[in-house]
C-alpha cells in the first residue's frame, strides 16, 4: 500500500521550504516521489537542492520520471541504499529534513540529524500529518528532550 503525504501535506512541505528559504534539503524516504515533487518545486523557487535517500532504487527511478514530467529534473540527487548507513557520510549541513522512512528508524535518524542541522532548521517527520495522535515513541521522546540547535 502506498501512502503519500497527500495534497495538503505536500502543500505544507512546499510552503515550509519556501518560507524558510531552504537551500539544502534532505528527504529520507523517496518512495515514488510524490513529496519530492512538492519539495523540488519549492527548491527551484529558493535556489535549493535536494538529496533524497531510499532503499529501493526502482522507486527512485519512478520518482525521477515524475520529476522530469513536472519539469523539475536536476533538482534532486538520488542515493539508493540504507539511509542510516548513508546519512553519516553526507557532507555539510541541512536546513530542511523531511523524514518519511519506517517509523522504527526515526530514533536513530533523529540522533544523526540534530548534528547535521544548520541554525534554525526545519525537521518534519510524516507523523506530523497523522490523522490520529500516535503513542509516544523513543524518537518522539528524544525529540521532545533534545536541545534546539541555534
Amino acid at each position: 500500500m502506498l501512502l503519500s503525504v497527500g495534497r495538503t501535506g505536500g502543500m505544507l512541505l512546499n510552503l515550509l521550504v519556501r518560507e524558510a528559504r531552504s537551500q539544502r534539503i534532505l528527504e529520507l524516504g523517496t518512495s515514488y516521489g510524490y513529496s519530492a515533487v512538492w519539495l523540488a518545486e519549492a527548491a527551484r523557487a529558493t535556489g535549493g537542492r535536494i538529496i533524497s535517500l531510499d532503499v529501493a532504487a526502482y522507486k527512485q527511478a519512478e520518482a525521477a520520471k515524475s520529476l522530469a514530467e513536472a519539469g523539475l529534473d536536476g533538482l534532486v540527487e538520488f542515493q539508493a541504499g540504507d539511509a542510516l548507513e548513508i546519512i553519516p557520510r553526507l557532507e555539510g549541513t541541512f536546513d530542511f529534513v523531511f523524514m518519511d522512512i519506517w517509523k522504527d528508524l526515526y530514533g536513530r535518524a533523529w540522533t544523526w540529524s540534530i548534528r547535521s542541522w544548520r541554525q534554525a532548521p526545519c525537521w518534519w517527520p510524516t507523523t506530523c500529518c497523522a490523522r490520529s495522535t500516535p503513542a509516544p515513541t523513543p524518537w518522539s521522546t528524544a525529540a521532545a528532550s533534545a536541545p534546539c540547535p541555534g
